[in-house]
């Protein structure tokens, strides 16, 4: 039998230099028929192209995995009814049937390999034994010495091994270490480090090695943040695409998409006064309150354009209501007349905030008025601005007296006295 020793060389965990020292000798296994055949129709037999040739050895690995009935076609499906998985395909065109536990790769019969979870696909079984490239041609079962699986040699005490396979991940204790894919517990882990876990997926987080096993990672696209939640798997972002609608809660700044880049844009001021001519852009401005464009009726102010209306309200659809007239004083003889001024003309000083003054005029000479004196008769403004009225002469109103008092002129005259706005009285006066 091969000095275990010398079996270590094999497996490659010593170096070859040993093979002189421990003088080791052993001669290449003759390849099965099968490997005969597929060496002879590739020209390979009885040379070394395999050893050299890295195409070569990754096509041992298909091999291998069609042995232990995990790759698939259109002809030859999964079993258990699981997808295959062709994103990968074999020297034939084979695919690889998907997985979510060990018994999706091991039925016990048909099915013999390995749920590498780390990528969601069934793979060729370590532990049974593998085909490994054969420097005279084709793919040849690994020599363990006497052809021992992984398992057997696993179990060979007398070798110094610990016992349990572990599909070539790392061993679940240090001793099982030396020999690499041996453990001395049967529950082996499943990696050292996070390099172990990673599944290449931006989308479901960054896997990490907790205690030997696989933790999921957290996925990074936040839900509820706008334009930042929509998980790309093609680009690692968590970017929406450009023009996707999203919401920042506010109403004035109109109409939201995201751009494409993480951000949440705006398409501005959605309340554009209809009618920009009307002065009234304070009864039709953004309301973020009310989420409307329209400013309450009869609260807000507002300048209808008119500087002789007072007291200006929004009516609560857009548009500005005039207030009270301005009230401009006046004389009996002037007239007064509220203007609109604008004061960067030249010539116009308004009198209100709101750019109103009052042009007073003189009435026309003959305009009936009243001068407010009962003593006066027939009233007019005279043109200047001034209400004249004729006196009542003494004998007018001694007339009057003698109306009701006959005889009183024989020994009187008389005077007036007026008594309110076109009223008066007359008393007699003795001579």
């Amino acid at each position: 039998m091969m000095d275990w020793r010398c079996r270590l060389v094999l497996l490659g965990l010593s170096s070859m230099a040993a093979l002189f020292q421990l003088g080791c000798q052993f001669e290449p296994p003759a390849p099965s028929a099968d490997t005969a055949d597929r060496a002879e129709a590739m020209g390979l037999f009885a040379d070394n192209e395999c050893c050299t040739n890295p195409g070569e050895i990754a096509n041992c690995w298909w091999v291998d995995a069609d042995a232990d009935g995990v790759t698939c076609t259109p002809e030859r499906p999964c079993a258990s009814g699981r997808s295959c998985d062709y994103s990968a395909a074999g020297p034939d065109g084979q695919g690889l049937c998907r997985c979510s536990d060990q018994g999706d790769c091991d039925d016990g019969s048909q099915m013999d390999g390995e749920c590498v979870l780390k990528t969601g696909v069934c793979g060729p079984s370590f532990c049974n034994g593998y085909k490994t490239c054969s420097c005279w041609g084709g793919c040849v079962d690994a020599n363990f010495g006497g052809y021992e699986t992984p398992s057997q040699r696993c179990a060979d005490s007398d070798a110094g091994f610990p016992g349990y396979c572990c599909e070539g991940k790392y061993p679940a204790d240090p001793a099982g270490a030396a020999a690499g894919y041996c453990s001395a517990q049967i529950n082996c882990v499943g990696c050292a480090s996070a390099a172990d876990c990673d599944d290449g997926l931006f989308c479901n987080g960054v896997e990490t090695c907790q205690s030997g096993s696989c933790v999921a990672g957290t996925p990074p696209c936040a839900a509820g943040t706008p334009c930042s939640d929509t998980c790309n798997e093609a680009d690692d972002t968590c970017f929406s695409a450009s023009g996707t609608s999203c919401d920042d809660g506010l109403f004035c700044n109109g109409d939201d998409t995201c751009d494409g880049a993480g951000v949440c844009g705006h398409s501005g001021d959605p309340c554009v006064d209809p009618d920009p001519s009307l002065d009234h852009v304070s009864c039709y401005s953004c309301n973020e309150l009310l989420d409307t464009c329209y400013q309450p009726a009869g609260v807000t102010s507002c300048d209808d354009g008119n500087g002789c209306t007072l007291g200006d309200r929004c009516n609560g659809a857009g548009k500005c209501l005039p207030g009270a007239p301005v009230a401009c004083g006046s004389g009996p003889c002037m007239t007064a007349t509220c203007k609109n001024c604008d004061p960067t003309s030249p010539g116009c000083t308004p009198e209100g905030s709101s750019g109103w003054r009052c042009e007073i005029a003189p009435a026309p000479s003959g305009t009936a008025c009243s001068d407010k004196n009962g003593c006066t008769r027939d009233d007019i403004c005279d043109g200047a601005g001034l209400c004249l009225g004729l006196p009542i002469t003494a004998s007018e109103c001694l007339d009057e007296i003698e109306a009701s008092v006959p005889g009183v002129r024989q020994c009187n005259t008389a005077h007036c006295v007026s008594t309110g706005p076109g009223d008066h009285a007359c008393f007699p006066v003795a001579l």
